[in-house]
């Protein structure tokens, strides 16, 4: 379908002349080598590698509060799950200062066409089995700021480029309600 370190990417204005965006996203075994994951409803599931491994990932930066389906993306690209399961993409630099959100689905279930691909239609929502970030966290949400996306992570960008970090956090305990909600800040969570 497409090669593992190769990506395809748009942007909607070829100005260089504003920051980039960087979301560095990293999957991570446990000791029993598999990936675990926070669902939406506070469980937890698991994917080996190799089910994620070789799949088709999708990264878009919106509008801040952008509403999914309607609002294009300010930049996008597609790839392929490395065997590092570490997956860093930077955008172009044309960022003015102002909020952002950036979201990242790595397609583990659902089927992706050749029309996706080339962005002639639209990627399809997370479903049963796929990974999408999350971010419970307002934090990053400054006053005056839309809300944030669901399934977003929020990025502000001032006076220079602007990098986040997103893993798949699960508590060491589920029933510890602190740890719990500490897991869902800048996470991968799997759509059930």
């Amino acid at each position: 379908m497409f090669l593992a370190t190769t990506l395809v990417g748009c942007a909607a204005d070829e100005d260089d002349t504003g920051h980039t965006l960087t979301m560095d996203a990293r999957l991570t075994t446990g000791d029993d080598g598999l990936l675990a994951f926070l669902s939406p409803s506070a469980t937890i599931a698991t994917h080996a590698p190799a089910d994620v491994i070789g799949k088709p990932y999708y990264v878009g930066v919106f509008p801040a509060g952008f509403s999914s389906g309607n609002d294009p993306a300010l930049f996008q690209v597609w790839g392929t799950v490395p065997e590092s399961l570490a997956i860093t993409t930077t955008t172009t630099p044309t960022f003015a200062p102002g909020p952002y959100d950036m979201v990242l689905v790595v397609y583990a279930s659902t089927p992706i066409t050749e029309a996706q691909l080339a962005f002639e239609e639209i990627p399809p929502a997370a479903a049963g089995g796929d990974l999408a970030t999350f971010n419970l966290s307002s934090a990053d949400v400054l006053p005056g700021d839309p809300d944030q996306a669901l399934g977003t992570i929020r990025m502000n960008v001032a006076d220079d480029d602007v990098a986040v970090e997103v893993e798949n956090r699960t508590p060491a305990d589920i029933s510890d309600r602190d740890q719990t909600v500490a897991s869902f800040e800048h996470t991968i969570l799997i759509i059930p």
